[in-house]
């Protein structure tokens, strides 16, 4: 439920952040789980909005509204952030290579927690890279390989090189997944 910043901020003394069927004897066969958030909420989200909170208003619509900002506000967030695509293709980059260096480097010691983090991060932040080169925000973790299968361009065998990698953990499969990207 989206109000005004002046009825949020009446909220936020109070702590009512969520209405919603919390009583099981009120229950009538469906359950309402709503947040209330103030107007500034959304428009900082159109700038600033995590990958999941833009991807929490794909299928948002209002009901009623005394203004024609919110829906506005709404369409906008769920727009992948075009004004950060170099900064993420980067950062992703540079988060796979700095993972494959350290991944090495624990391998060769022998440090079998690290190096298996650093199998976890490579495909993690390579999963990242590939959807942002689609400009696909990223959804979760768990639906990560899902969102990934929906791209158009993904290098060949990618999700099957990195569940590969995943079950068989060794310093090759590694080195293959990023040949191979």
């Amino acid at each position: 439920m989206v109000v005004t910043d002046q009825e949020f901020e009446r909220v936020c003394k109070t702590k009512s952040f969520f209405c919603g069927t919390w009583d099981p004897n009120e229950f009538f066969g469906i359950e309402i789980d709503g947040k209330i958030i103030g107007m500034q909420f959304l428009r900082n989200a159109v700038k600033h909005a995590s990958d999941s909170t833009r991807l929490s208003f794909k299928d948002a619509y209002t009901i009623f509204s005394k203004t024609n900002e919110v829906n506005e506000l709404i369409r906008k967030i769920y727009i992948y952030p075009e004004w950060e695509q170099e900064k993420r293709i980067k950062a992703f980059y540079a988060y796979v290579k700095h993972f494959r260096y350290i991944g090495e480097s624990a391998f060769r010691q022998g440090n079998d927690f690290l190096f298996m983090q650093c199998v976890l991060e490579l495909i993690f932040f390579a999963g990242r890279l590939v959807l942002a080169h689609n400009h696909e925000l990223f959804p979760c973790h768990k639906a990560l390989f899902k969102s990934i299968k929906e791209c158009k361009k993904v290098p060949d065998n990618f999700i099957e090189m990195s569940q590969n990698l995943l079950i068989n953990s060794n310093l090759e499969e590694m080195i293959n997944i990023l040949k191979k990207s």
